[in-house]
């Protein structure tokens, strides 16, 4: 599934992958939004994370607070780590787990909730 999902992020692009994304989390302003969870992969993304990170923030967390937004890092050696870090501090929403042992994390994480 992982590897689906990097596939559609080449195959689209940054603004296709933002676009897909807040509208697939659109009923989210019909619905009341209670531990809805939008989860990311990224890998050397420290041009695009921020953006694409604040622009799902703009688009669904307007009228919904039930939100998550978990990053899964897949090993990046760029700034992109240093970027998810910033943005977790000022969002309590958004949840950096890394490429190790994810699976695990990413269910205990929704087991908390």
């Amino acid at each position: 599934m992982a590897l689906f999902l990097e596939y559609i992020v080449i195959l689209f692009g940054l603004a296709g992958i933002v676009y897909i994304i807040t509208e697939a989390f659109m009923h989210l302003y019909k619905t009341n939004c209670v531990n809805e969870y939008i989860i990311l992969f990224t890998l050397n993304n420290e041009i695009n994370i921020e953006y694409t990170i604040l622009s799902i923030i703009n688009r669904c967390r307007k009228k919904c607070s039930g939100i998550h937004i978990i990053v899964i890092d897949k090993g990046s050696n760029d700034e992109t780590l240093k970027i998810l870090n910033n943005l977790s501090e000022n969002y309590e929403f958004i949840h950096i787990l890394h490429s190790d042992n994810y699976a695990q994390q990413l269910l205990e994480l929704i087991n908390a909730d």
